[in-house]
Parts: structure tokens; C-alpha cells; sequence
């Protein structure tokens, strides 16, 4: 992750070596706790109402085929650029992000537990980006919305971080930093269950880490399928 002053006119590359961020920084103790998934729904809500992000989204995007796999594989290289130390720079330029192929507060209330989804995404929006959507918020919902908040944050107190940071990626990070897993290794990636249907996983346009190391071992495969 680097600031926008950093990136030259040229093209992507950084005026200077990135610094990776580590277990002591606000970044790694929030981004990768399992309490902060409700805000990622707000934070993509967010994305697709650029112009121009939502006219890609709706016209180009197919995450409508695979709703859940889409969103799940794509985690690992999006933890990636914040928590692959080192090797986050080269995994922020080969990421490439897929959204929603609708607004996301239309799309959230299809599957199955989307009230929960859309009541979140609209409880962390200003009061006149819910008007100009159309949703209502009565008094009842910020007290509901304010209980969640005070739940989540709680829950996030006390829970082992080895429950709170259990993603494979996160996980590999934090174990990397404290001596418990080789440097060598490289960051888990999506499993195969995860990846697009055979005949679209040779097109560009998607995530799909077929060349991924997974270890000629069954200790290596392990420690690459769970972070450890």
C-alpha cells in the first residue's frame, strides 16, 4: 500500500521502496480482524458509486455466476497487499479487482441472509446517502445498529487472535512475523475449490492461482491450505 504522491505519472511504479506494514500498525490489528467483514460491505458499496467503477462493474463484471467463490478467492490477494510483507508490492500489481454487477444495495438482498447484509451496509452510510437511495432509518434500526457495533466491538476484545486472524493469508502473515513460519514460503492462495470453472480459468481477467506452490509434502500442503 502506498500514498498517490508516490506513484509516478508514468505508470505504477513507486518513487521509492514500499514499506510493509507490519503486526504493530492500526492497519494489520483492523483490517484483519474477523469483526471488521461487516465494514468491507460498506467499503464496496462505496467503490461502485464512482461513475465510472460502477459502470465497469455493471457491464463487465460476471460475479453474479459465482456470487460466494468470487468473493472468497478474491480475499487472498486483497489481505495480500496489506499482509504479505515483503512481497505485498509485486501482489498489489498483479491484483485485479471484481466487483458487483449491480449497486451493491440492490444486489446484498438476493442471497440467502441479505437483510442482514443491506441492514449493515446502509447502518455505516451518512444519513443523506440513505435518503438519496431511498432506504428509511428509524430510530429503532440505530439502536439495533448501535447494539450490533458495541457486540462486535466487544467480541473483538476478547477473542484469541487465533480465532480473530484466522484467514489463511492473515494467519501466514502473523505467523510469519513471529518466527513460526519460513520467510521462503510463500503466502496460501485460493484453493481449488474456490476457482473459476475449468474452462474460464485461463482468462486474464480472473484470480485464479494455478501456479500456486502448494508444496510436495503433506506438512507444506497443510501449512499452505491453513496459513500455519
Amino acid at each position: 500500500m502506498v500514498s498517490h504522491s508516490a506513484v509516478s505519472d508514468q505508470g505504477c511504479e513507486p518513487h521509492f521502496q514500499p514499506r510493509p506494514l507490519g503486526p504493530d500498525s492500526l492497519t494489520w490489528k483492523t483490517f484483519g480482524s474477523l469483526y471488521f467483514l461487516p465494514s468491507a460491505l460498506f467499503v464496496g458499496m462505496v467503490q461502485n458509486m464512482h461513475p465510472r467503477l460502477g459502470a465497469g462493474v455493471e457491464f463487465h463484471s460476471e460475479i453474479h455466476d459465482e456470487f460466494y467463490r468470487r468473493i472468497l478467492r478474491s480475499l487472498y490477494p486483497i489481505y495480500g497487499v496489506v499482509f504479505d510483507g515483503d512481497r505485498a508490492p509485486r501482489t498489489a500489481r498483479e491484483i485485479l479487482v471484481r466487483q458487483l454487477p449491480k449497486p451493491l444495495w440492490e444486489y446484498l438482498i438476493r442471497p440467502a441472509g441479505g437483510y442482514f447484509y443491506q441492514f449493515v451496509t446502509i447502518g455505516l452510510c451518512d444519513p443523506e446517502i440513505r435518503a438519496t437511495m431511498g432506504f428509511p432509518w428509524t430510530a429503532r434500526d440505530q439502536r439495533r445498529f448501535d447494539r450490533l457495533c458495541r457486540t462486535l466491538s466487544a467480541m473483538n476484545r476478547v477473542t484469541p487472535d487465533g480465532i480473530k486472524y484466522f484467514f489463511p493469508r492473515i494467519h501466514a502473515a502473523r505467523r510469519r512475523v513471529a518466527g513460526k513460519r519460513p520467510a521462503w514460503l510463500s503466502p496460501p492462495e485460493a484453493p481449488e475449490m474456490l476457482w473459476p470453472g475449468v474452462e474460464h480459468r485461463g482468462e486474464g481477467k480472473h484470480y485464479c492461482p494455478v501456479h500456486a506452490d502448494r508444496g510436495s509434502g503433506s506438512v507444506t500442503r497443510f501449512r499452505q491450505l491453513t496459513g500455519f
